[in-house]
């Protein structure tokens, strides 16, 4: 799922069609990872609680995984404010 975003690193800034196709892209590859995965996902938080409390366990998981999301999107918060400061999109 990481390739998804390799479209969007390689999008020159003055090629808003580009830009935007790059967007669909990768938006597209990550949709089609995560319908993938989902099954393989599910079917380990099953196993690992043993078949008791699946609901309990799977809102865990996801509590979890949503805090290790936003706690890892926090460095690239000063990438963004500086390329907007100097007039870059991004």
């Amino acid at each position: 799922m990481g390739l998804a975003f390799v479209p969007l690193a390689f999008t020159p800034d003055d090629a808003p069609v580009l830009a935007l196709t790059a967007l669909v892209a990768a938006v597209v590859l990550l949709a089609v990872g995560g319908a993938i995965i989902y099954p393989f996902e599910m079917e380990t938080v099953v196993v690992l609680c043993d078949n008791r409390l699946v609901a309990t366990h799977y809102g865990l998981y996801n509590t979890v995984s949503g805090l290790g999301i936003t706690r890892a999107t926090w460095p690239s918060e000063p990438y963004g404010t500086s390329r907007r400061a100097i007039g870059r999109s991004g």
